[in-house]
């Protein structure tokens, strides 16, 4: 087998019919995510007030395109959650109007990376506009855990949000995967 080195030093072999002999090894892009500390967490418990209330806030104040993939849910009563895309400016009840804001958790423990978004839950958010729904979960029986897995997922243009709307007032437990899209074209 023949040898090519590069200026850098490194080395591939050439086979008899002058093909390079190379290894690779395939990751899922929220593995890649992940590994470059671009993938986040976001869990919390809210409870909304009534039928049909908005509870969670989530709005890509970035420059770059956010990709959620995954809903994880439990709620105490069994209820249907919709994810859908939002207009307007939210108007929140608790904390003296601001909401809460959730924290976020890398999912690479070793990077220092944030995620510029503003995830804001509250027990009736109003003041912005369903534009449909992109998905939806219906949790069944309650207590259960249930998964939301919108695929091939959906992003989140810089400046454009979504809410979380639940069918009736329960004590619903979430977790969200976030990931920052970078393109490397």
């Amino acid at each position: 087998m023949a040898r090519i080195e590069g200026p850098d030093g490194r080395v591939v072999e050439v086979d008899a019919k002058g093909r390079l002999s190379t290894v690779s090894a395939t990751q899922t892009l929220a593995q890649q995510l992940a590994f470059a500390g671009n993938a986040f967490a976001l869990n919390f418990t809210q409870t909304p007030a009534g039928a049909d209330d908005l509870f969670l806030y989530i709005k890509n104040m970035g420059l770059r395109d956010l990709g959620v993939g995954l809903f994880s849910f439990s709620a105490t009563i069994a209820t249907r959650i919709t994810v859908e895309p939002v207009t307007g400016t939210p108007a929140f009840v608790t904390n003296g109007g601001a909401g809460t804001e959730e924290p976020t958790v890398n999912l690479n423990l070793g990077s220092t990376n944030i995620v510029n978004a503003d995830f804001i839950s509250d027990t009736d958010i109003t003041g912005i506009s369903s534009l449909g729904v992109m998905g939806f979960e219906d949790i069944i029986p309650a207590n259960g855990r249930h998964e939301l897995q919108i695929n091939p997922g959906f992003v989140i243009p810089q400046g454009k949000a979504v809410a979380l709307r639940s069918s009736v007032s329960s004590v619903i437990t979430c977790l969200v995967t976030i990931g920052i899209i970078v393109d490397e074209s």
